[in-house]
């Protein structure tokens, strides 16, 4: 790809420009296009069409007249609309930067496209620009639109049944065994084990706790 030839250093007024201004952009043009016309810049009509595109882009963004001096703007030509053109087809690579009185050309060169490059302009402009739009876009897009409140779970109480025992059954937890009327009772660690899946409220496993040992004590002596 070939490196873009600068104009004159202020660039090629496009805007208003006379008959002399216009001849010279286009001497400048065919001094990088040579022999090609098929696909590349051959009227001034375009040039004014491509900072007219590039304006509107500002007008959008709504950017202020004194920050629009100083941006710029790239365009270029698409490649071929079809699969099956088989060659490379050359086109006009143009540079634009915006001066106080409207846009000038900057520089240009051919390059070589293909089927898939969609080519078009891109305006550059101060960052703050984008983000203002940005935020703009954000609100369009949600205006009718609020999210749900969020919900908090609810914690679950989970008894330490240990404790339920200590407290209403005076068992000592290390203990193996608890005589009863029937012989051996289960130790407090096989209660435990056995109530550890309950998700009940202290209250509710506490009674329950109890009754297992007023059975296997109280009534056992």
């Amino acid at each position: 790809m070939s490196k873009i030839t600068s104009g004159p250093r202020n660039g090629y007024i496009l805007a208003a420009a006379t008959e002399a201004q216009k001849d010279a952009v286009m001497g400048f043009m065919k001094s990088i296009n040579g022999r090609s016309k098929a696909h590349v810049i051959t009227y001034f009509s375009e040039f004014e069409a491509i900072a007219k595109m590039a304006e509107e882009y500002l007008d959008h963004a709504k950017v202020s007249k004194k920050d629009r001096i100083g941006c710029t703007a790239d365009y270029a030509d698409a490649g071929p609309d079809s699969k099956s053109y088989d060659y490379a087809m050359t086109v006009n690579d143009v540079y634009l930067r915006r001066y106080a009185e409207g846009w000038r050309l900057m520089g240009a060169r051919k390059i070589d496209v293909r089927y898939g490059f969609n080519g078009g302009i891109n305006v550059r402009i101060p960052a703050r620009y984008i983000e203002a739009l940005k935020v703009e876009a954000i609100k369009k897009a949600t205006a009718h639109l609020s999210p749900l409140p969020t919900r908090k779970p609810k914690p679950e109480t989970v008894a330490d049944a240990t404790d339920v025992i200590a407290v209403n059954g005076g068992f000592n937890p290390t203990a193996d065994v608890v005589a009863g009327s029937s012989g051996l009772v289960e130790s407090p660690s096989y209660a435990i084990t056995q109530f550890d899946h309950l998700t009940s409220t202290s209250n509710e496993v506490q009674v329950h706790m109890h009754n297992l040992w007023f059975n296997a004590v109280v009534q056992g002596q």
